[in-house]
């Protein structure tokens, strides 16, 4: 009897993680990257931080394919003068964005996923406390990782941007001149993996 249950319990888990990317599902979460580090030179520590924020909520069009919409959420803070303890540079950018994800199952509850996606943010840029400069940004990124759901419902995501292009539009606040800035990334270091969080409904 012991056995019976056992099977069934696993064949109705099973089931269940596996039908959560099936066309007509739901889902809604996002996921956070944080990065810290000091960087020394002689006796003097210069800290900088960046926090970066994605929650999303997405629709199965098909079996394994996702596309939604997604909040963004870029905090930077970093120290240059010695004889400052505040952060004299800060960046701010807030937007929003659409994303699509395909999914790839590698076991009942073990996801390969890959996810594409557009963001437009405002920016905004502080030194030593006065504005510097405003604009906006458009940013594409790649992002490949995998996806573990726990219960039929809750997952967990590991992603690492391994590829991201930005363009970037400011004004320098002091002088008013405008100017454009054009990045392309492609690598794949800790400071870059993402961690993340969804419930499928």
């Amino acid at each position: 009897m012991k056995k019976v249950i056992i099977i069934l319990i696993v064949f109705l888990t099973a089931s269940g993680l596996n039908a959560q990317t099936l066309k007509g599902n739901l889902f809604a979460g996002g996921y956070a990257n944080y990065y810290h580090n000091n960087n020394i030179y002689g006796e003097s520590e210069f800290p900088e931080y960046n926090i970066i924020l994605n929650p999303r909520i997405g629709y199965f069009f098909t079996d394994n394919f996702a596309a939604g919409i997604m909040g963004t959420f870029n905090l930077s803070k970093n120290n240059y003068d010695i004889e400052k303890s505040d952060y004299d540079n800060v960046s701010i950018s807030p937007g929003a964005g659409v994303f699509a994800t395909y999914y790839k199952n590698l076991s009942n509850n073990l996801y390969l996923f890959c996810e594409g996606g557009i963001a437009y943010s405002f920016d905004r840029n502080e030194f030593f406390g006065e504005e510097h400069s405003t604009g906006n940004s458009i940013k594409l990124h790649l992002n490949p990782g995998l996806a573990y759901f726990i219960t039929p419902h809750w997952a967990f995501d590991v992603g690492v941007e391994l590829l991201r292009y930005e363009v970037s539009y400011y004004k320098l606040t002091e002088t008013g001149s405008k100017r454009t800035s054009k990045d392309l990334r492609i690598e794949a270091g800790i400071s870059n993996i993402t961690l993340g969080v969804n419930y499928h409904f």
